[in-house]
């Protein structure tokens, strides 16, 4: 079984349509650390500005991502039934048929050494997890056991097995690269196997986080 992490080429330049100073960041999303709740996906529909994003797949300020409606076709149905996803329309209330918005079903966190560092939102629960080194993550057997076809990491990237990576060829090699991401049956951070985006309460009993030095401050 292989994995490949799919990186996005181009960026976003979305912004929300509302009025100035309504300050509209995270729809949906944990206040304190962007996280879209779990088993909930995107807003169903979204007003944005133009420009439309340049990318195939691209991340968001929002904790949601966007994708272009003709990747998903390549994707096939059940790829896309690993993603939930939502609408983008333009000022006036059209929906942009082009793109599509999507939060994984199942959302896994890319795995580094003992220097990642790691912390639970104390607003939703969350763990938010940085991979060190940053060269060569990688997933556990653990969290792929479902066998999905498609996965959502590191927030708003998505996570592709051999069979997808092959049917989605040279598409996009201009905007798109694949690295394989290795799977690891124990983890290399000191961490639990099991631990995941959402720590059950046994996980976090004991639990130590590694902080960042700007939360230690």
């Amino acid at each position: 079984m292989q994995y490949f992490k799919i990186e996005s080429q181009l960026g976003d330049n979305l912004s929300p349509a509302v009025p100035r100073g309504t300050n509209l960041r995270r729809p949906g999303g944990c206040l304190e650390c962007s996280t879209i709740p779990k088993d909930c996906g995107p807003p169903e529909v979204l007003r944005v500005k133009t420009p439309l994003p340049g990318g195939v797949v691209s991340s968001t300020s929002w904790g949601f991502g966007v994708i272009a409606a003709e990747f998903l076709d390549v994707l096939g149905n059940e790829a896309a039934s690993c993603l939930r996803l939502g609408n983008l329309a333009d000022a006036n209330g059209q929906i942009i048929k082009e793109f599509r918005t999507f939060v994984g079903v199942e959302r896994i966190l890319l795995r580094g050494n003992l220097k990642s560092e790691h912390w639970i939102c104390s607003s939703c629960g969350a763990c938010i997890y940085v991979y060190t080194p940053r060269e060569s993550p990688y997933v556990t057997t653990f969290e792929v056991k479902s066998c999905r076809p498609v996965y959502e990491i590191e927030s708003m990237r998505l996570l592709v097995n051999e069979t997808i990576r092959e049917r989605i060829g040279d598409r996009w090699a201009e905007a798109l690269t694949f690295n394989e991401v290795p799977i690891l049956d124990s983890p290399l951070d000191g961490l639990p196997v099991e631990m995941g985006l959402w720590p059950t309460a046994e996980q976090v009993e004991g639990y130590q986080p590694n902080l960042p030095k700007w939360k230690k401050t």
